[in-house]
């Protein structure tokens, strides 16, 4: 199972990344490969109740997310940077 995960996240992270994608579909994907004896639905609820088990996740977050936005006001030039590819 976690091979199977790790491909197909990996395929949609790509895909979305450029633009192949426009949402994630990744437990559609999930549910129709035969080495996840799971439905779409079973899937989902698995999804759902890992919600959960997130811990500080979710607070970590929103502070990383306003400390960058505190940092882009005060440097909008470095905000407006985009690097080259790298690969």
């Amino acid at each position: 199972a976690h091979s199977a995960i790790k491909e197909h996240a990996l395929a949609v992270a790509r895909e979305l990344r450029d633009g192949e994608l426009s949402q994630n579909d990744l437990l559609n994907r999930l549910a129709e490969d035969e080495r996840i004896p799971l439905s779409r639905s079973d899937l989902q609820e698995v999804f759902e109740k890992g919600q959960d088990n997130t811990g500080a996740a979710r607070s970590q977050v929103d502070a990383f997310v306003k400390a960058v936005a505190e940092l882009s006001e005060r440097h909008p030039d470095a905000a407006a940077y985009r690097p080259g590819q790298i690969l």
